[in-house]
């Protein structure tokens, strides 16, 4: 019986006690932009099953390159579209 409620008492206690410490806490984390946020990217190496690199970039330069990525796609298909020939 006494362990039972020694038990309780310090189980109410460890919860009082971290509900006061998370109170007590102010969230002081600074807050950053999304675009300014530093996000980043593992690729495999081509023909290594282990080996990786690691690319890092801000949420803004992920964009610059998705843009550049399907441009250059973009420009490619013309250009084979140009010289190819297709029956009309």
């Amino acid at each position: 019986m006494y362990r039972w409620i020694a038990c309780s008492v310090m189980t109410s206690l460890a919860l009082v006690g971290t509900a006061v410490a998370a109170q007590s806490t102010p969230q002081t984390q600074p807050s950053v932009p999304p675009a300014e946020k530093v996000r980043c990217k593992r690729y495999t190496e081509t023909g290594s099953l282990a080996k990786t690199r690691k690319e890092c970039h801000t949420e803004a330069e992920w964009q610059q390159l998705a843009i550049a990525g399907r441009e250059n796609a973009r420009d490619m298909i013309r250009q084979t579209g140009a010289l190819g020939s297709s029956p009309k």
